[in-house]
């Protein structure tokens, strides 16, 4: 199912068993959208977090409790076996806590949280995907655990007002997909990295870290 981009006036959708995937660029697009209450069925398969992108008045995902791919966790999208953050209601929230055991936050997740300032992570994390907190103009900082391994170099994309990063790992995180003509955060101008005593170096000889700010805490 793709074609209820741009539905900028819909607010409540049911869909029905039967549906297996949601694929597109998001159903309000570039615009507000006024969903309120969506019903996901047992059928439906997991999906980019971007889908619902736009959609401040969506306070929680209604999810069918046979779906054997996905279930909510305050109001939230994980999947079945809680290792991975799929969605996230936008509701102008300010914060978020990531629930415990997940290892992955999905591709899309808090894009467009503009409102978003902080996230709790558990110390189980190890990926964040692309675009994670794309454009995620109030984030302010993020502790990142230590079982941090993989960040997509554009996870941070356009995240204006983030000035520091708790990296508790004192092994740089791979930032896969890096580009050299494409910095890390590179629009958070403000950015300090602050990693474990004793990493300094190596954070200041790896790819994309090398770029930023990087002081020992």
């Amino acid at each position: 199912m793709h074609n209820i981009s741009f539905c900028e006036s819909l607010e409540h959708i049911y869909f029905h068993n039967g549906l297996e995937e949601i694929v597109g660029n998001g159903l309000c697009g570039s615009e507000q959208g006024h969903l309120k209450e969506i019903f996901l069925p047992k059928t439906l398969k997991p999906f980019p977090g971007g889908m619902f992108h736009h959609c401040i008045d969506l306070t929680e995902f209604k999810l069918d409790p046979d779906n054997p791919y996905m279930r909510v966790v305050n109001g939230a999208l994980y999947t079945k076996d809680l290792c991975t953050l799929l969605a996230v209601p936008d509701c102008g929230r300010k914060f978020f806590t990531v629930a415990d055991g997940v290892k992955e936050i999905g591709e899309y997740v808090f894009v467009y949280f503009s409102n978003l300032e902080s996230v709790s992570l558990p110390e189980s994390l190890s990926h964040i995907k692309t675009r994670a907190f794309n454009f995620c103009l109030n984030l302010g900082e993020l502790c990142l655990p230590s079982r941090t391994k993989v960040i997509d170099f554009r996870a941070f994309d356009y995240c204006p007002k983030l000035q520091t990063l708790y990296l508790e790992t004192p092994i740089p995180p791979l930032l896969e997909g890096y580009k050299p003509h494409w910095r890390f955060a590179g629009e958070s101008k403000n950015l300090v990295v602050k990693v474990p005593v004793g990493s300094l170096n190596a954070y200041k000889s790896a790819d994309g870290w090398k770029d930023l700010k990087i002081e020992e805490v």
